[in-house]
């Protein structure tokens, strides 16, 4: 038989083998000396056949594997957290896979995160950014960037939409941790991080509207800010203003802004700014309360989705005269569009009254779902 050396040196243990070796030898000199003291040759004779049943069974000792190397979890250098490699999403921009989406959807519109802005085809790339336009197909950016509603008409519903998101990052964070999916942002187009902030309200389900500033009748008072559009300018400089705004981020199905009879001094220039508007499938909503607006009309002329603010409440408070008028509304004409001044009490009192409304079996809606009434199937 051909002994393996190797693997006998590295499966055998010395201090083991000496350890047992002490213990026979303890072992038979006991013995031994007890049979000397107490026993004869016989005695002796007998303990040494019964020594077998107290013999040390020696086990050689396995060398271990040597460890596995384990790779460090690459990490940021910067924060010292771990990096985790990206997990790839399919893309909406393709037609097919958009059509699958806006199905699936439907199917679950009060939770569902809408589909990723921009979608390609939906909008061209200019020196403001991108712009949104008609897609080649005929889907335009109100009917892919809404939030997926069917709308039930035998119940009375509601549209509630909160300005200014985006401007106060606090508000807006609290906005999306404490408002339901159905409510829908007014982006205000002076936030510092319009992209972000789409993307934020998107993924948690909000529809998204984009503020067009606009001078109006309370002006001074009421500034439209450095991007706002005049009256007494030329047309050059209000249409790079509306081109700046549009092209701050994609994802919203419309534009939203307070106008009334102020624009009526150039009334060619702010219908031609309109006309715009229509031409690349948003939709309209008119944050002015009155029956003065300029451009909601041009659009209902346009057939063009639009819808109209019944109120916008300052205050929130459940037994304010706001609120009275806007459940009289409701009992009414079975619907109301209503927009919220965001404040932090605003914001919690809001949640309590979605939720009256909710057991009261009115219906939380998405803006867009009322403004989709305005346009007639007719040819």
């Amino acid at each position: 038989m051909k002994i393996d050396f190797q693997k006998f040196e590295n499966n055998f243990s010395m201090q083991s083998f000496l350890y047992g070796l002490s213990a026979v030898v303890a072992t038979y000199g006991a013995v031994f000396v007890y049979a000397a003291f107490q026993g004869g040759p016989e005695q002796i004779k007998n303990l040494q056949a019964r020594l077998a049943s107290q013999s040390v069974i020696i086990d050689y000792i396995q060398t271990p594997p040597a460890p596995v190397a384990i790779e460090p979890e690459p990490q940021n250098v910067q924060t010292g957290a771990p990096v985790t490699a990206p997990v790839s999403e399919a893309p909406a921009s393709e037609e097919n896979d958009l059509d699958v989406l806006l199905l699936d959807q439907e199917s679950n519109s009060s939770t569902k995160a809408l589909i990723q802005a921009p979608v390609t085809g939906l909008y061209e790339d200019s020196k403001f950014g991108k712009l949104p336009i008609v897609k080649a197909d005929g889907k335009t950016p109100f009917t892919v960037y809404k939030k997926p509603f069917l709308l039930n008409r035998d119940h009375p519903a509601i549209a509630i939409a909160v300005l200014s998101y985006g401007l106060s990052p606090l508000l807006s964070e609290k906005m999306l941790r404490e408002l339901p999916p159905s409510v829908t942002f007014i982006l205000n187009p002076y936030t510092n991080a319009p992209d972000e902030w789409q993307k934020k309200a998107r993924t948690n389900g909000h529809e998204i509207w984009m503020q067009l500033m606009f001078e109006n009748s309370d002006f001074p008072k009421y500034d439209p800010g450095a991007m706002g559009l005049m009256s007494d300018v030329s047309m050059k400089f209000n249409q790079d203003r509306l081109l700046w705004t549009l092209g701050r981020t994609a994802g919203y199905a419309g534009i939203a802004a307070f106008t009334d009879e102020t624009l009526e001094k150039a009334t060619p220039m702010f219908t031609s700014i309109a006309n715009d508007i229509f031409s690349r499938g948003l939709g309209y909503f008119e944050l002015s309360a009155g029956a003065n607006s300029f451009i909601e009309p041009l659009a209902v002329e346009k057939n063009t989705h639009s819808v109209r603010n019944f109120i916008t409440l300052d205050d929130l408070g459940t037994e304010s005269e706001g609120i009275k008028a806007v459940m009289q509304q409701v009992q009414t004409v079975g619907g109301a569009t209503i927009v919220i001044k965001p404040t932090p009490i605003n914001i919690d009192a809001l949640k309590i009254w979605i939720q009256s409304l909710e057991d009261a079996g009115i219906h939380l809606v998405p803006v867009s779902a009322l403004a989709e009434l305005s346009v007639s199937s007719a040819p």
